[in-house]
């Protein structure tokens, strides 16, 4: 009897992870319109770290000082993007309450959680990667978030990349997209005038048969490990760090859907 209970529960056990491992996979993998245009997410890669011997060093004291790192990034990945014929969407939520008002629409309002990163090209990915040292201001901010063995600190050299957060929408014939405030995203590229303002910025995509597609990026900073020619310990701090809160949601991306009946 006791046997039979003890290969029971282990099989149970067995279903269990299966289903999570599942689950897993369906929250972490998501699809564009055609092969070739398919968004990638993972949480493992590998890195050669050789790619860091000759990149320059930023000094980030505070976050203000990533801004002139992160739009060479940017450039990167919309280089590919619009040899593929994606366009940036600039339509805002606000700009479609006349919609509303003026014919009969009903509204909707998705919000999207994503923690993995989606991943590039090599040769975009060559762009993502840079050297940094952070003041103390930074330092404490970003350890206020990390556990204590994994905290860094000023005078240190780290290597670092930016990370494409993302999800995407595939639009029916009847149905509009417009962009809303998400303050728990990842780091807005276009933002000048309040440049830490969090958020997301939106791609389309108009295939032959007419279909529409809708790409939501945004960006984190990945702080990898300290730049020492010896082994040293993998850190992966994330920043914002909202992929480190628990329970672990990662970025926040919402948007409004409005349905023409």
């Amino acid at each position: 009897m006791k046997l039979k209970l003890a290969f029971c529960l282990s099989f149970c056990l067995m279903l269990f992870l299966a289903s999570c491992q599942q689950e897993e996979y369906l929250e972490s993998n998501i699809s564009g319109i055609t092969t070739s245009q398919q968004l990638e997410v993972t949480s493992n890669d590998t890195i050669d770290f050789t790619v860091f011997e000759d990149l320059p060093e930023y000094e980030i004291n505070e976050e203000e000082d990533f801004a002139s790192i992160l739009p060479k990034s940017v450039e990167a990945v919309e280089s590919k993007l619009f040899s593929d014929g994606w366009k940036v969407d600039t339509i805002k939520s606000e700009n479609c309450d006349f919609m509303v008002n003026s014919r009969a629409v009903s509204v909707r309002t998705d919000t999207v959680w994503q923690r993995n990163c989606i991943v590039v090209d090599s040769e975009t990915q060559l762009e993502m990667y840079f050297k940094a040292k952070f003041g103390s201001k930074m330092v404490n901010a970003i350890n206020a978030k990390v556990d204590p063995s994994y905290r860094i600190s000023t005078g240190t050299t780290y290597c670092c990349e930016w990370q494409l957060m993302g999800t995407f929408y595939n639009l029916n014939s009847n149905e509009s997209f417009a962009m809303v405030d998400s303050p728990f995203s990842g780091l807005y590229p276009d933002t000048r005038t309040d440049y830490w303002s969090r958020g997301y910025k939106v791609y389309t995509h108009e295939s032959s048969n007419g279909r529409i597609q809708k790409q939501l990026h945004s960006y984190r900073v990945r702080i990898i490990n300290k730049d020492v020619k010896k082994p040293t310990i993998m850190l992966n701090i994330y920043w914002p760090a909202e992929i480190l809160d628990n329970p672990c949601r990662g970025y926040q991306f919402i948007y409004r859907i409005l349905t023409r009946s």
